[in-house]
């Protein structure tokens, strides 16, 4: 500014016109001055509107990853549908989207017992009912006869997905009875979600309400609250007496049918391993007889040898032994008579 205003008074000018041209520069000068402000000021507006899009940008990714963490994570721990595992212990398996089970309920104290030996969460449906059979087996909650009724309900009211279930159960089932080298008789069926409500109420599991609501309604003098503590098997053997008494025609229906299948495996493995205790009864009776016989003679023969007094002595002893033997065999007879009678009464009350 300096130098401008030594070139003004270097012009030969009127002092009006020189104060004119004064003012006009510095108009100019200031007016650059705004624009060149004004351009710093967008520039700086740019790049910070720039600099929020990209944090906006960035949380809002952040965001969606989020939402689909979560998502994801509803998507593979929240059961879909359901598989209720009973013997007498109850067990209960919730399933989700992928067929891997994510809950576990236990409906009993034989159903705690399982569930505290193994942890299935996370694992395939198939597998987590081998292995809840094999602990039953392990626990003893298995017949040595082949008698006890595995029942394994698949819950869904997508009729498709219920029989999926079904199959991948058995599967899991008939694996772990053939790797156990036990037979038991499988009890597979289907029910409807619904169904979980009224069972959850009673305090039983879904599948083995079923059954009980079945027996119910063969024979209305039977509440829930009498059967919520048997065992599949007698529930089983207890329906088909009713429908065997009442009307064969009830076996007409599908669900009664495969109580009936499964009521005849129960009393066919019964009967066959009553014939087998009778067989093996028998041969420890002749095998004892034939003990029993060998002494006698091994007995005669140091008889010889010995005196009179002792032969005596020894013949005592004998006959001693023998009404030891007759009378062990009278309380065995007994004992078994009153068994039979036992059984017999037992059966009239059913």
């Amino acid at each position: 500014m300096d130098d401008f205003k030594k070139y003004l008074d270097k012009i030969t000018a009127e002092p009006e016109l020189k104060e004119k041209s004064k003012t006009y520069v510095q108009a100019a000068l200031a007016s650059q001055s705004a624009l060149k402000a004004d351009a710093n000021t967008k520039t700086t507006y740019v790049r910070g509107n720039w600099a929020m899009k990209k944090i906006i940008t960035g949380v809002a990714a952040l965001a969606a990853c989020a939402v689909l963490a979560v998502g994801g994570y509803a998507y593979c721990s929240t059961p879909v549908n359901y598989v209720s595992f009973d013997i007498n212990p109850s067990v209960e398996l919730g399933i989700n989207a992928l067929n891997k089970v994510v809950s576990v309920e236990a409906y009993n104290e034989g159903g705690s017992a399982l569930i505290e030996e193994i942890d299935v969460i996370g694992m395939p449906l198939g597998k987590a009912v081998n292995l809840l059979v094999k602990e039953a087996v392990d626990q003893g909650y298995m017949a040595e006869d082949g008698s006890t009724v595995i029942s394994v309900t698949a819950e869904s009211d997508s009729e498709e997905d219920a029989a999926d279930l079904q199959e991948e159960s058995e599967e899991g089932v008939d694996e772990a009875l053939l790797t156990k080298n036990i037979q038991a008789i499988v009890y597979a069926n289907c029910s409807n979600l619904e169904l979980r409500t009224e069972a959850k109420e009673l305090g039983i599991s879904p599948g083995k309400y079923k059954l009980i609501a079945i027996l119910c309604e063969l024979d209305p003098s039977i509440s829930p609250e009498d059967c919520r503590d048997m065992k599949i098997t007698d529930i089983i053997v207890k329906a088909n007496e009713i429908i065997s008494e009442n009307d064969s025609d009830l076996t007409e229906d599908d669900a009664l049918q495969l109580i009936v299948d499964a009521a005849v495996k129960v009393m066919d493995a019964k009967n066959n391993g009553n014939k087998e205790e009778k067989i093996n009864r028998g041969q420890n009776s002749n095998q004892n007889t034939d003990e029993d016989e060998l002494n006698e003679n091994e007995q005669e023969s140091d008889d010889q040898e010995l005196s009179e007094e002792q032969q005596q002595e020894r013949e005592q002893e004998k006959l001693e032994q023998q009404q030891e033997r007759e009378q062990e065999k009278l309380e065995q007879q007994q004992e078994r008579e009153q068994k039979k009678l036992e059984q017999q009464q037992e059966h009239k009350q059913d």
